[in-house]
């Protein structure tokens, strides 16, 4: 393994350690046990953050239902950001009941804010597979791409890909190519994008335990799981000019505290 490799690795490491000693949102599951429901108290999200710097977040409901909170406290902690939603739920790329709330028009609105982003984070639902096609969704990620650019040329831009859905089976494979349509859409436009399809760590085999009592979002457990690589992602490609050691003391601290 590379220096720089174990760098990274070992950075991502202090960061979850620091999450997970300050709050109750980072969740270890015994994956042998057949059902899993804890409890988590959610602080330090969006409003309640005193940072300067502000993450802007797009989507349906897998970007903005109530334990997402959990990932998002996560990034709050490790970067010292304050992340604000405007994903609504069943909306997606394309889908959206009446075509004012779907994500270009979420990120239209954002810009029309006037208020400055260090990153756009476009989280990809689920919703544009009933009754969309993958090029119209890829079309709509571009036209979002194009506006932030337009609009604020110095954010960063990231992609998360949908989440699995495993036990959904037929909506699961539905959303496959889907999903191969956002990451070629993204590496046309060099847009990076987390593969969280392939890499969230969640399967047929552990969904019970990550997965919420309607079978299809996650629970807390399972956004504070894909919260780690969401951490290690956004430190690369959003924050990698900040200095590492200064990263490691504001987790160092916040794990005193």
């Amino acid at each position: 393994m590379r220096a720089s490799q174990k760098r990274t690795l070992s950075l991502t490491a202090v960061l979850i350690a620091g999450f997970a000693a300050t709050s109750a949102h980072a969740v270890k599951v015994d994956e042998t046990k057949s059902n899993h429901q804890v409890p988590i108290t959610v602080s330090g999200y969006a409003g309640e953050s005193q940072a300067q710097e502000r993450i802007a977040v797009f989507g349906g409901s897998f970007s903005c239902i109530e334990p997402s909170k959990v990932a998002k406290c996560a990034w709050t902690n490790a970067f010292d950001v304050k992340v604000l939603n405007f994903g609504m739920g069943g909306m997606g790329f394309v889908a959206g009941a009446d075509k004012t709330n779907d994500i270009p028009n979420q990120v239209k609105r954002a810009l029309a804010k006037g208020e400055k982003y260090r990153a756009f984070v476009l989280w990809a639902s689920t919703n544009d597979i009933w009754r969309h096609t993958v090029q119209e969704q890829n079309d709509a990620i571009e036209r979002c791409v194009r506006m932030i650019r337009a609009s604020q040329p110095e954010s960063r831009i990231v992609m998360f890909a949908s989440m699995p859905v495993p036990l959904q089976p037929h909506g699961n494979a539905l959303l496959a190519r889907f999903v191969d349509g956002q990451k070629e859409t993204c590496r046309k436009l060099g847009v990076p994008c987390l593969d969280l399809y392939c890499e969230s760590g969640i399967t047929s085999e552990n969904a019970h335990l990550y997965t919420g009592e309607d079978r299809f979002h996650p629970n807390e457990a399972g956004y504070a799981k894909v919260s780690e690589i969401q951490v290690e992602f956004l430190q690369r490609h959003v924050f990698s000019d900040r200095e590492t050691g200064n990263l490691e003391n504001h987790a160092r601290k916040e794990t005193k505290e």
